[in-house]
């Protein structure tokens, strides 16, 4: 399951920034990830809950996950559709290949943290 590397990586990058904003403790952590990205949301969640117990900073924090759509722009008649997996078929015209312009994201969107120190 290649989200508890995934997963392993976000951490990382949350650490990194918790620290360079001098947050000691990490509440909440915002995804985007795009339905073409090959990510299993719930094998995500998963990963989480697994790996925050071995965060401190993490223990009491939560993953909000937003899907982002796929979608694509057609070329010829300039459409914007959804697009699915491997079909990239104009839902409009039938025009065939569509270009993806959206659902291949996975990013930190978001962090929220407290302060106790000054």
């Amino acid at each position: 399951m290649h989200e508890f590397a995934l997963m392993e990586n976000v951490i990382l990058i949350v650490k990194r920034a918790a620290q360079e904003n001098r947050l000691d403790k990490v509440t909440g952590i915002s995804l985007v990830v795009g339905q073409r990205s090959g990510v299993n949301i719930d094998a995500l969640r998963f990963a989480f809950e697994v790996l925050q117990k071995e965060e401190p900073s993490l223990v009491d924090s939560s993953l909000i996950v937003e899907e982002k759509e796929a979608l694509g722009t057609c070329p010829q008649c300039h459409a914007t559709v959804p697009i699915w997996h491997f079909d990239l078929q104009c839902s409009e015209c039938g025009f065939l290949p569509v270009q993806a312009t959206s659902g291949e994201e996975f990013y930190v969107a978001s962090i929220e943290g407290d302060r106790t120190s000054g």
